[in-house]
């Protein structure tokens, strides 16, 4: 049966956890907005959740009014796709490794269906990745992990270097809440405020760090 998803689909409906989240992740199936880690996606389902996060993306850097923001956004977007790529890429073959493993104990039909979803969402992520029916899932899988180590390197190589990708840990956005706490002297933001809030919050926090330099 075809699954519906229901997407986030502007800055305020997603929340300032869910959005930094995906983005030091890269995990864009958070966007759903019953997400689950036993949910399984379609091809389409990762184009639509790709295609959502790209615009959230564009329309955050577009309301923080800072134009160094802007400059970085084209890197922003190659190296957010291309961690998608390497994420998702990894539990999409851990889980057709999974399926190879245990094809004794599945029935023929669930069996192909399974690696048939499989293997078309893993194309929808990269180009490099490869699935036909004509070859081994075996092969497929030896393949796809050799062209995985390829997309680590060019990652590594591309942005890691030169700090354009930022911590992939969801705890930096922790931090990065306590320092906005720290000079608004909050007492404590939500984490579940929505993006529109938070952008608010940044902008202040920008301009009190401005002011405060001025002073010193």
């Amino acid at each position: 049966m075809e699954q519906s998803i229901s997407i986030y689909q502007n800055l305020q409906e997603v929340s300032a956890l869910i959005f930094h989240d995906v983005k030091f992740t890269g995990n864009i199936f958070l966007l759903d907005k019953d997400y689950s880690e036993s949910k399984n996606y379609e091809g389409d389902d990762i184009i639509k959740l790709n295609e959502v996060w790209l615009k959230l993306y564009d329309d955050y850097f577009a309301k923080t009014d800072d134009p160094r923001f802007r400059k970085e956004l084209k890197n922003k977007k190659q190296s957010f796709q291309l961690l998608c790529a390497i994420t998702k890429g990894k539990e999409f073959l851990d889980l057709l490794q999974f399926v190879s493993d245990n094809e004794l104990f599945m029935p023929n039909e669930c069996h192909e269906e399974v690696v048939t979803t499989l293997g078309n969402g893993l194309k929808q992520l990269a180009k490099e990745y490869r699935f036909d029916e004509e070859t081994s899932l075996n092969e497929l899988i030896e393949h796809n992990r050799r062209v995985l180590g390829g997309l680590q390197t060019r990652y590594e190589r591309t942005f890691r270097t030169e700090g354009e990708v930022e911590e992939r840990d969801i705890s930096l956005f922790y931090d990065i809440k306590g320092q906005i706490e720290r000079i608004l002297k909050k007492d404590y933001i939500p984490e579940h405020i929505n993006m529109l809030q938070w952008i608010s919050y940044e902008k202040q926090y920008k301009k009190e760090v401005s002011r405060l330099s001025k002073v010193k």
